[in-house]
């Protein structure tokens, strides 16, 4: 009896994926013509996070050199672009603690699938060992 589905043979797919791209990578700020406008939805959020920071944030810290951001967001929905939760909430964090935002040199960032209305975001920041 034969077995399997004949001659078709089947190419496997990579699991990885590495890439050398030699262009010069493009900032945010150069990605939109014309002014960059805080929206309304970016003002209410970055108010809440100065809220939150100012009642709830440890004793201040010193953070000079090159730095690691790890981030870990909760979001309800499984459409939610991870990237996309990277830049605002660096943002807030450097204005808040007064660091440069080009400090960090290293983001790890992970998503989690949570219930709705339980979305939340944690943030690590910690030097880096010296290359």
């Amino acid at each position: 009896m034969p077995r399997g589905n004949g001659n078709v043979r089947r190419k496997r797919m990579r699991r990885s994926l590495e890439l050398r791209i030699p262009i010069k990578p493009i900032s945010t700020n150069k990605l939109y013509s014309g002014r960059k406008v805080r929206s309304v939805y970016y003002r209410k959020y970055r108010k809440e996070i100065f809220q939150f920071l100012q009642d709830n944030a440890p004793d201040p810290v010193s953070l000079q050199g090159n730095l690691t951001l790890e981030l870990e967001v909760g979001f309800s929905s499984p459409l939610s672009d991870l990237s996309n939760s990277l830049k605002g909430v660096e943002d807030c964090i450097a204005e808040f603690y007064k660091f440069n935002d080009r400090q960090v040199v290293s983001i790890v960032a992970n998503k989690y699938l949570v219930n709705k209305g339980e979305e939340y975001t944690v943030i690590r920041i910690k030097k880096t060992p010296e290359n």
